[in-house]
Formats: C-alpha cells, sequence, structure tokens
C-alpha cells in the first residue's frame, strides 16, 4: 500500500513537471496611417464613408496644365485595398458625401444634390438650383439633414434627402462646413467678407435650421468643425498668425481658444468621440489628441501630400485624402 502511494505521488510529479506554458497573448499593433491608394493628375475632393469597409472618394482630373478637366468618383467595399471607378458622366464633382447607412446616401455637387440606395454604385439628382454652391452635408438621424453652402445657403430635408427645402441662414457668409448634433441643433462654420475684410462665422440653430444665430469668432476663418456630442465641439480655422483651435463643452455657449504650433497649416479635422480626434493638413500633416483638444501629437504618415479631408470611423479606422504637388497624385490615407 505504501509502494502504491508512493508511485501515486511520484506520477503526479511527472505530470506537473510535463505542464506546458502558456502561449503569450499575441500583441495587437497599433494602428498607423498609410497610403493605400493613389492616382495620378487627380484632385480629390470629397469622401464618404459608411463603414470601415464601404465608402467612396470623389475628385477631377487634372490637363497637363493644370486645370479641371472631367471628375472621377471611385468605391471601395474592402477598406481600400482596391477601387471600382463608378461611372459620372451626368454629374459633376461631389463636394461632400453622407451616408445614412451601408445603402442610402447623400452628395452634395455644384448647384445640386445627388442620392443613391445601393452604395454609391447609381446616383439619382434629387434637387437643383442654379443660383446656389452647396458645399456640406450632414445627418442627425435616417430624415433629418442639413446642407449649407456659399452665401449663407442651408437647405433641410426630413426624408432623408428626397426632399429638400431651401431656407436661407440670414447670414452673407460662406459655411463651408456643417454638423448636427440632433433633429433640431446645427452648427455650421465659414467666413464673411464685409468691407473688404474677412471675418469668421459660426451659425448655430436650435429649430432644425430655420433661424439661426451668430457667434463671434472675430478674423478667425473657419474651415471645418466636429462636433462628437451634443456639447463637445471643435472649430479649426486660420488667422493671420496661424491655425487657431476653438472648442466649447457647453453646446456653443463658451469657448476656449487654443494656438499650438502643431496646428499650422491644419484643414480638416475629425472627433469620434468627446476626447479624441483627428486633424489633418499641409504637407501630410496628422495630428490627434485624446483629451478634448487640449494636448496634440503629430502622427507619421509617410507623405507630403496636402491633406484636406479626413473621416475617422472608430478609433481603430479612419481615411484621409490629398495631393501630392510633387508628384502630381491623388492619394488616399488609411488609419488602420
Amino acid at each position: 500500500m505504501r509502494n502504491a502511494k508512493l508511485l501515486a505521488l511520484l506520477l503526479l510529479i511527472l505530470l506537473g513537471s510535463c505542464k506546458t506554458d502558456p502561449k503569450p497573448e499575441t500583441e495587437v499593433p497599433n494602428p498607423v496611417w498609410s497610403t493605400v491608394y493613389s492616382q495620378d493628375s487627380v484632385l480629390w475632393f470629397s469622401l464618404g464613408f459608411s463603414d470601415a469597409e464601404n465608402g467612396l472618394i470623389s475628385g477631377a482630373r487634372l490637363d497637363h496644365e493644370g486645370y479641371l478637366r472631367g471628375n472621377v468618383l471611385l468605391k471601395t467595399s474592402n477598406s481600400g485595398q482596391s477601387w471600382e471607378e463608378v461611372p459620372t458622366a451626368d454629374f459633376p464633382v461631389f463636394t461632400d458625401i453622407a451616408f445614412l447607412d451601408k445603402n442610402v446616401g447623400l452628395a452634395t455637387a455644384q448647384s445640386s444634390i445627388y442620392r443613391t440606395v445601393n452604395g454609391g454604385s447609381d446616383w439619382l439628382k434629387v434637387y437643383e438650383n442654379n443660383t446656389i454652391n452647396p458645399e456640406a452635408i450632414s445627418f442627425a438621424d435616417q430624415n433629418n439633414g442639413l446642407v449649407t453652402g456659399l452665401f449663407g445657403l442651408v437647405l433641410k430635408t426630413t426624408d432623408g434627402g428626397l426632399h429638400w427645402n431651401l431656407q436661407p441662414s440670414g447670414y452673407h457668409c460662406h459655411l463651408a462646413d456643417v454638423d448636427m448634433t440632433d433633429s433640431n441643433t446645427a452648427y455650421a462654420a465659414g467666413y464673411m467678407n464685409q468691407t473688404d475684410h474677412l471675418y469668421g462665422a459660426i451659425l448655430i440653430t436650435h429649430d432644425g435650421g430655420i433661424s439661426w444665430d451668430s457667434i463671434p469668432t472675430g478674423q478667425l476663418m473657419c474651415s471645418s468643425l466636429s462636433f462628437p456630442s451634443k456639447n463637445a465641439g471643435y472649430v479649426f480655422g486660420a488667422t493671420l498668425s496661424g491655425s487657431v483651435l476653438l472648442r466649447t463643452s457647453d453646446a456653443g455657449i463658451t469657448w476656449e481658444t487654443s494656438i499650438q504650433s502643431s496646428f499650422a497649416g491644419t484643414n480638416a479635422t475629425s472627433f469620434i468621440d468627446a476626447p479624441r480626434g483627428f486633424s489633418v493638413g499641409q504637407n501630410g500633416r496628422i495630428i490627434r489628441t485624446i483629451d478634448y483638444g487640449q494636448n496634440w501629437e503629430s502622427m507619421e504618415s509617410n507623405t507630403n501630400a496636402y491633406l484636406g479631408r479626413i473621416q475617422m470611423i472608430d478609433i481603430n479606422n479612419g481615411y484621409a485624402i490629398g495631393f501630392d504637388y510633387e508628384s502630381m497624385e491623388g492619394v488616399v490615407m488609411r488609419y488602420r
């Protein structure tokens, strides 16, 4: 009996010594920016993604003298790994693109608005007015959306972009960007020319775009804004002294001004949530904040392109477009 117990103890010791070590956890690499597509002599104007995999980019072809000659619309369904050209013979370059879901999307263009119901493969003109020039579009939900543009233009839809109503803002300004936080509240940013002096403009509406109030910004030329939540918002612009960031945490009641060297040449911004956002600009500049815009860090882009637009999908996925004046190529950047 004693020998049997010793044998059992020895067996347990041997089994324990043969126990394999657990496999180390696979380290997930941090997302990085990289160029996923480039095309000779194409100047990209806008991009719009419904999710990390599906999106479109719109631009114009350049001739050998640098003039715009014809438009280009490309679609991807595999995160930018490959692109297919969408026939664009019947419509101009899109200035902005917004998707309501994977299939339904809206796009602004010169004097018109277009709509797709199959992810961008086909487009139907749903609004046209030769006296206007839409530039930016934003939706609060599946139904309510706004378009802004030159001369204080505001267009409103309440049926997912099928019909649009012209609603002048009351301000003679160039509204370059717009963002809705709900069906009633929206912000628009741009600039106006008064007696040969340029002034920045931030407008806010609380009734779905029927009436607007102006938030003074002095000589800050507002170019891009992002409201990731109802209260938190960010506006990038430029003065004669350099690029400036305005941020609010109380739905536009008060604004804090921030000037940092990393803002130089910033063109566009996109926030994932209130603390985390990205901005892009000249010479391949990409900067990021994770603390509500108080501090920004530069990110490696491996390009010298002039980056003009950015859309962040989530914390691990985003896209930016630009133009490399050295190689004369339109470039598409992906964050992944």
